[in-house]
């Protein structure tokens, strides 16, 4: 992956988050839909250089509406689409995997942001994830934004505790029309903002939840 020489365009934003560890961490974006398209999008803005993103499907005329592609980008693979306009509007080429899940996908990557709607899949990505590899663990439903951070070594525990029946837990991992656009974006602000903390090595929360219908956001340690 290459980005472009003009770093300047990121100096605005140093004071925020520590440069060398920007430069150096590795994020990977699986699947490219409502709420990865978007995430990579938000990455490669605050000058995250190493991207990755995996995702087999093509744009379709619905996902112009949430995601991040236009008209043009129809039937063009969405990881091929979203490198091309990403690199466009950042100068970052993120790199691009266009296929389905495989374990080999996410070595050596310091963190892994789940952004499929599969729950089998997902499941096997985070038994995939070695021990100080970081999980964010996206979903929204209608107007509910959700993200659970942990490291691999907790896994076993964490994981499952997302998918517990507390009536504040999204059970259904939705990438549908069930959520509202701009929740997509807000999902992508939550993302961004947990890498931003990690370059800072600062503790993450257990879970960020934003709701927009009661404009609420909160955390929880």
């Amino acid at each position: 992956m290459k980005q472009a020489s003009n770093d300047s365009r990121f100096d605005r934003q140093s004071s925020l988050q520590n440069n060398d560890k920007r430069k150096e961490l590795k994020v990977c974006v699986v699947w490219a839909g409502w709420i990865g398209s978007n995430s990579v999008y938000c990455l490669a803005k605050q000058g995250i250089e190493h991207i990755k993103c995996i995702d087999f499907d093509k744009v379709e005329i619905e996902n112009t509406g949430s995601q991040f592609y236009t008209e043009k980008d129809i039937w063009k693979y969405k990881v091929e689409a979203l490198q091309e306009q990403v690199f466009c509007q950042t100068g970052v080429k993120i790199d691009i995997v266009k296929s389905k899940y495989r374990s080999s996908n996410i070595k050596g990557y310091d963190i892994i942001v789940l952004a499929l709607d599969n729950l089998e899949t997902r499941k096997a990505i985070v038994e995939d994830c070695g021990d100080w590899q970081i999980i964010l663990d996206t979903r929204m439903v209608k107007r509910i934004s959700q993200c659970f951070s942990f490291y691999g070594f907790q896994k076993e525990r964490w994981f499952e505790e997302c998918y517990t029946t507390d009536e504040n837990t999204i059970q259904e991992v939705a990438c549908t029309e069930k959520a509202i656009a701009h929740n997509a974006l807000m999902m992508a602000w939550i993302v961004g903002s947990l890498v931003c903390d990690i370059c800072n090595n600062k503790p993450l929360p257990r879970k960020v939840q934003c709701d927009m219908a009661n404009y609420v956001l909160s955390s929880n340690r």
